[in-house]
């Protein structure tokens, strides 16, 4: 079902602005965002599974089957109580009045349930914008770090260095070392050294050339790794018992899986960013997404309203300023920060000490409601 059938055929009963126009914040290059309510009539619902909802090509306008929104309002979904409690301006077209009436007046939707949903949204958001800032300065190379560089050797002082620079000093050839597990130290290692130039002796051969085949029967040691572009973890050998230990080896296995998932974070990162808000983020030099944050005092201060017992206020235009100098990123990353993490604790305890119901009706029966109350109204279709 496409949303210009549902226009079509009339089932749409609510639309309303939603995003920066409703809540006062547009500015000359917004889009416009529309959010609505379909109703599909009784027959219609009883023959068929309803899509629960339905996106313009763009995804800037969409609208719920009646079923979705009063799940969503249920679990206070803060675009369905937005929708709600929409003020009349924002209001585009409602062929059902009364349903809307019938549901702001029913059922207590603002619960303590709009903790959940909007002061931890916030806290998302929030930490999404941290996670910015990490990005912002601190780049990473394209071409990942290996294993290699997560190792460490101690060859019997008491500091240790990395591996790739230890291999450097001492002129190792690393395709003739070997490793030993040492026992009850995950991810430490006894380190072996077999020198290529007596392996090539033993059997003849160029000290300089690659092994040949005929040495490989007396020899041990082929690395501490195979492919070290794909390589996830050291490998080891059988040590014969005349092999002299030449140092310890450390692998940090953790931080290398760490740095990985880092590396595959910032480069999807990277390809699904907005460039055009990315290059915002660049010339406002906070290190931070500002309309992201923006909307984190937005979510903030909406929530401090409802558990204030002031009920949801959609329209922000009265803070407009302080929010637009948000956008432009006006305040230093550590304030704007700061003061979003302390007001995400205010807020906690103004839900905890308010008098809101804990939840609503389940939304089986609001619906059932809903439909029986307006019987008649949707046979009509």
């Amino acid at each position: 079902m496409t949303l210009e059938e549902l226009k079509e055929k009339g089932w749409i009963a609510l639309e309303v602005l939603s995003g920066s126009r409703a809540y006062g914040l547009s500015t000359p290059t917004s889009d416009t965002d529309i959010h609505g309510v379909y109703f599909l009539p009784l027959k219609e619902r009883l023959r068929y599974n309803p899509t629960l909802w339905v996106n313009s090509e763009k995804n800037d306008h969409q609208y719920w089957d009646i079923a979705k929104f009063i799940l969503l309002l249920h679990q206070a979904n803060p675009g369905a109580l937005e929708m709600l409690y929409s003020p009349e301006h924002l209001i585009l077209s409602c062929t059902k009045p009364k349903i809307l009436d019938y549901l702001r007046e029913g059922y207590s939707f603002l619960t303590k349930k709009c903790q959940g949903s909007f002061v931890r949204y916030a806290e998302s958001q929030l930490k999404r914008a941290r996670g910015l800032n990490k990005k912002v300065f601190n780049p990473m190379d394209k071409e990942r770090n290996t294993i290699l560089d997560f190792c460490y050797v101690n060859d019997g002082d008491s500091n240790s260095i990395p591996f790739k620079k230890f291999l450097k000093e001492k002129k190792l050839n690393k395709g003739f070392l070997a490793l030993s597990a040492v026992t009850h130290m995950p991810g430490t290692f006894s380190m072996f050294y077999q020198d290529p130039q007596k392996v090539i002796a033993e059997h003849g051969g160029d000290p300089v050339s690659n092994v040949p085949s005929t040495c490989l029967e007396s020899r041990y040691a082929y690395g501490i790794i195979g492919d070290e572009a794909t390589a996830n973890e050291v490998k080891v050998c059988s040590i014969p018992k005349t092999a002299k230990q030449i140092g310890t080896l450390y692998y940090n296995g953790d931080a290398y899986k760490k740095h990985c998932k880092e590396h595959r974070e910032y480069w999807t990162w990277v390809a699904k960013r907005n460039d055009e808000r990315y290059e915002g983020t660049l010339q406002h030099g906070g290190g931070y997404d500002a309309k992201n944050m923006m909307h984190v005092y937005r979510l903030l201060h909406t929530a401090k309203d409802i558990a204030l017992g002031k009920g949801l206020i959609v329209d922000r235009s009265f803070e407009r300023d302080f929010l637009l100098d948000i956008k432009s990123g006006k305040f230093p990353y550590d304030e704007i920060y700061g003061k979003a993490t302390e007001m995400i604790y205010e807020v906690d305890r103004l839900f905890e000490e308010s008098d809101l119901p804990e939840d609503t009706c389940p939304p089986d029966d609001i619906l059932w409601s809903v439909l029986n109350a307006f019987d008649k109204e949707l046979n009509r279709y």
